[in-house]
């Protein structure tokens, strides 16, 4: 007998909607390595750099259907936001099973859906890798060495014997530098003990550093030639007491932190000018930046308060404004030639997320303007990188998203650096040298730091994606500091608008009925895709076709095409990437639905099974704004995209029902109803229409029913609550002799195409009455799907009715 409370005890536990798909494999790998081994087999790496880009839940699934090729069942023991995972061997996996539906404890059996136990995962495309040659450092033997950055031609860190513990006193014994141009990256020990931070100024060709004494005592800023003998570099009158932060700005080199700063201007003989800026405050931090006239600003920050301003540096300390909330404006770059600075700034987009833009501030005028880093998500930094490029880079490790992105000021043209053109290894910076050679320097699992050196860095990145360009700059209606957590107003070129009579999307407007000539003469050209639509996803029907999609990626918007009409029947906004939703990028702009914003609290949405609707017009619109029930895979998929179906009032379609013209029978078990059904309209034909899924599906006019990801662990509303609605006439009664619940019964496969029948989806368990039974005068023997079965045994005796069960033990599911 299986102990499942020991076994949900000791189960791995890991978000299921956020993390990286490789941390989870390291996570199954720490936990089950040792007993299953082949979990460090290749294959699970390949399959974590496949699904790198996936959502997380997508990318679980897959390694949990690799597993299964290997013989091996990963389970979910919890339907909340969090995995209960269990692995075990398939020798054991129909005894946990039956023991779970015994006890009533749900279980998931992790796999992707449409695909066999025993099948591995499905491949997917990992994108191309930016072709490198790779130098390893070569490091002395029992020494360790932590890497902590790159400037001009330099890497820099520290260094401590293996055997002395991190943390413990005086563990890092000393700091090193490396020349990146040479073919050994060898190494060489410093005269300092420990190095904070290392800048590069190009038009002086200097070096600056701040460092710390042997002693420990002080910190010392300094700069030179050669970083390998910054021992020996000038410095200003001035020590620290504290680590604290440099900035170039202009040619002028600052200092800032808790105690006060100052601002070295030097030339290319040396120190020209010395300015202690600032005083010694508690609990106050002071930073610096400058705009693209040379003016330098410091920024005084109350760390007990968090409040922050910002302070001309001229004769006197000039306040000249407030920060805005959590904006760093140290993190900036000088639009040169104006009083203009760019910085990030974190606010909330049409898409229903926080996300990093570029915030372009006057520091006169304090007039601002936000501009969009789509593929980009939150905690950015911004800096030079080469001539007029610049490099925005995360300093998290979502690699959903883009690691870098390089903007060309002059033409404005955006370069994608995604984190799968490195494998399954963690980048850490990108850096060009003062040659204009670009140097990568990744981590790697089991081998350390990896400084690369591409062969075609920008031809590479340019080949990989689309061209694209910086969105357009919106303005702001407020001055800095007063604006808002909020993109701002939008011109109608980055707005998606769903209105009564039409669609109107960034500028142009569409009016139904939607044919592709049409549309594409209005939108542009679209790319065509034909894949696998319904055919197989219901097995009871034959109605073998394909669906046409097409796609304008520039939108973000995919159209599926009805073939008998010609007409675009229902679009796909894209809200956030997903497998299914092919377009290459998410929509950037607001997303409007009858004026209001799609996920606005006063936006009358109603609930819809798992998911969310709205009628505007002849237009129904779809998605999934919260999370809610058992079946994460469908509510994944709505939540990233908007699905717009033209469905205009009085359409005809061939499972409309009529309300009754003669007695019909009353339930009160939706499951008993089924079962009945079941005898009447698919084995003796008396019910019309024949209900087919594939059918149903097609025609349906409020929404596209995608039969790939409905269907599994929850039967799919619309046709569940056609057939609650389903009038059966009471003369027909006597016609029901015999049911067996067959879980392999047309109407469960119909109702829930990708049901694996492991499950209670279809029992009958409560609220059947006697009076639901007594309606049927010759019903002889029932063969029953209950997890209740004296209960239900009961009721059915009471009745005369012979029962016995299958060995199913499936949960009844009511629809509200």
């Amino acid at each position: 007998m299986v102990d499942l409370t020991s076994l949900a005890e000791h189960a791995l536990e890991i978000l299921a909607l956020d993390g990286e798909i490789v941390d989870t494999l390291g996570e199954f790998r720490r936990t089950w390595g040792k007993e299953v081994p082949i979990l460090y087999d290749q294959r699970f790496d390949q399959v974590a750099l496949q699904y790198l880009t996936f959502p997380h839940e997508e990318g679980v699934l897959a390694l949990g259907q690799e597993l299964t090729a290997c013989g091996y069942s990963l389970y979910d023991f919890d339907d909340e936001d969090e995995y209960l995972f269990i692995l075990i061997a398939e020798a054991e996996k129909d005894a946990l099973e039956a023991q779970c539906r015994q006890e009533g404890h749900y279980f998931k059996l992790m796999k992707q859906p449409r695909r066999k136990w025993g099948q591995p995962a499905k491949e997917q495309d990992p994108g191309k890798r930016m072709p490198c040659q790779e130098r390893l450092l070569v490091f002395s033997e029992g020494e360790q060495y932590h890497l902590r950055g790159i400037a001009g031609d330099y890497a820099y860190g520290r260094w401590k014997m293996q055997d002395v513990d991190e943390g413990a006193p005086g563990d890092w014994q000393g700091s090193f530098v490396i020349d990146l141009r040479q073919a050994t990256l060898t190494p060489v020990k410093i005269k300092v003990r420990q190095l904070s931070s290392l800048l590069y100024h190009r038009e002086l060709d200097l070096y600056a550093a701040i460092w710390c004494s042997s002693g420990g005592s002080m910190w010392m800023v300094g700069w030179g030639k050669d970083p390998a003998k910054m021992a020996d570099w000038a410095r200003p009158p001035k020590s620290l007491k504290s680590e604290e932060t440099l900035y170039w700005l202009g040619n002028t080199l600052c200092c800032g932190g808790q105690l006060g700063g100052f601002c070295v201007t030097l030339n290319e003989r040396g120190m020209e000018k010395f300015d202690p800026i600032g005083a010694g405050e508690k609990e106050t931090s002071w930073h610096f930046t400058a705009d693209g006239t040379g003016q330098i600003y410091l920024l005084r920050e109350n760390r007990g308060n968090q409040e922050k301003e910002v302070l001309a540096v001229k004769n006197d300390l000039e306040r000249v404004f407030a920060v805005h909330g959590y904006d760093r404006l140290e993190n900036s770059i000088p639009l040169p030639g104006t009083d203009k600075l760019i910085t990030i700034h974190e606010a909330w987009s049409g898409y229903g997320e926080s996300r990093g833009h570029l915030l372009k501030v006057d520091m006169k005028t304090h007039e601002c303007s936000l501009a969009t880093l789509s593929t980009m998500g939150e905690t950015l930094n911004i800096r030079h990188f080469w001539q007029d490029w610049v490099l925005i880079s995360t300093v998290n490790e979502d690699r959903r998203k883009d690691y870098a992105q390089l903007w060309n000021q002059q033409t404005n043209e955006i370069l994608r650096i995604r984190p799968q053109m490195f494998g399954l290894d963690n980048l850490k910076d990108i850096a060009v040298l003062r040659d204009g050679t670009v140097v990568i320097w990744t981590l790697r699992r089991g081998v350390g730091y990896v400084l690369c050196y591409p062969k075609d860095f920008w031809g590479f990145i340019r080949a990989a994606n689309k061209p694209k360009k910086l969105s357009a700059w919106c303005n702001y209606p407020n001055r800095y500091p007063e604006i808002t957590n909020q993109v701002p107003p939008l011109n109608s070129e980055q707005v998606f608008a769903v209105q009564p009579d039409s669609l109107k999307i960034c500028g142009k407007q569409l009016f139904p009925p939607f044919k592709v000539e049409d549309v594409t003469a209005i939108l542009g050209p679209a790319r065509v895709v034909v894949r696998d639509g319904i055919s197989g996803a219901a097995p009871v029907a034959d109605h073998a076709q394909a669906e046409i999609l097409y796609i304008w990626d520039d939108l973000s918007l995919m159209g599926w095409l009805d073939e008998h009409s010609g007409c675009l029947r229902t679009f796909f906004l894209c809200l956030k990437p997903h497998l299914r939703v092919l377009t290459e990028r998410p929509f950037n702009g607001a997303v409007l639905v009858d004026g209001k914003v799609y996920n606005d609290v006063d936006t009358p949405w109603e609930i819809c099974g798992l998911l969310d609707q709205i009628q505007v017009g002849d237009f129904c619109v779809t998605t999934c704004l919260e999370s809610r029930g058992i079946q994460r895979e469908l509510m994944w998929y709505y939540q990233r995209h908007l699905q717009i179906s033209y469905c205009p009032e009085g359409q005809d379609w061939s499972y409309a029902l009529s309300p009754p013209a003669e007695p019909v029978l009353k339930f009160q078990n939706l499951n008993f109803k089924l079962a009945v059904m079941q005898v009447l309209m698919y084995e003796k034909h008396l019910l019309e229409p024949e209900f087919d899924i594939c059918h149903f599906a097609a025609q349906y006019p409020r929404r596209r029913i995608d039969l790939e990801y409905e269907g599994h662990a929850l039967p799919i509303t619309e046709a569940l609550l056609w057939f609650k609605a389903y009038p059966i006439p009471a003369r027909l009664a006597s016609e029901v002799t015999t049911i067996d619940m067959d879980p392999s019964a047309a109407i469960y496969q119909n109702l829930a195409p990708n049901w694996d029948s492991n499950d209670e989806l279809f029992n009958i368990d409560d609220d059947l009455s006697e009076e639901e039974v007594q309606q049927f005068p010759n019903l002889q023997h029932v063969c029953l799907l209950s997890s209740k079965q004296q209960k239900i045994k009961a009721v059915f005796e009471k009745c005369g009715v012979e029962v016995t069960f299958t060995s199913q033990m499936n949960r009844l599911y009511t629809v509200e």
